[in-house]
């Protein structure tokens, strides 16, 4: 994998974690840094879960999360995809309000220059439910097909090429499962 893959990639999982949630409410995450490239190691293929059955919870949840994911890729990759579109995805509850989160870093991303080329896809590990009728996810995202450049083309290393995440998915009022918590859980996936 050339050094620019590699720079890009390990920037997009840092944007994706700050996107998704992972700074505890009233902080700010750190700027990302440019940085030389390091030879990696390949990484492990991830085992999914298995295909839901139609027309249940666990399927329901599967198309949000994939529509959330192109979602990113897209807001993330072309800065004409309007960030309130995120609430197709996700619930503003609180405490976590990561709607509010997931605006206010995309906007940020483009306002320092920031610019992706490529997507990120991402493996759903599991889905099983959780307290009060909720449901909780395990996800792995792998960006070795991104970069990340800054306003200056210079590429923008912000975090592991990898990143596993748990996302808490409740049903809102209108029956549509969105993401009401995302939870970075490491790299290990």
């Amino acid at each position: 994998m050339n050094a620019n893959r590699r720079l890009g990639a390990v920037a997009l999982i840092g944007v994706v974690l700050l996107v998704a949630g992972c700074s505890p409410a009233g902080t700010t995450s750190p700027t990302p840094t440019v940085t030389s490239a390091t030879p990696t190691t390949p990484s492990t293929v991830t085992p999914s879960a298995p295909t839901p059955s139609p027309g249940t919870p666990e399927a329901k949840i599967t198309a949000t999360i994939q529509g959330y994911n192109d979602y990113l890729n897209r807001a993330f990759t072309d800065p004409s995809v309007p960030a309130t579109d995120a609430a197709n995805y996700l619930a503003d509850l609180p405490p976590d309000y990561v709607f509010q989160a997931v605006q206010r870093n995309i906007l940020q991303f483009r306002a320092q220059g920031y610019k992706q080329s490529g997507t990120a896809p991402i493996t759903i590990l599991s889905i099983a439910p959780a307290d009060g009728g909720a449901y909780l996810s395990r996800v792995c995202t792998a960006s070795s097909q991104v970069t990340v450049t800054d306003a200056k083309g210079q590429p923008v290393n912000s975090g592991p090429a990898r990143a596993s995440a748990a996302y808490t998915l409740v049903n809102s009022v209108d029956g549509v499962w969105r993401i009401s918590k995302i939870q970075g859980t490491g790299t290990a996936c």
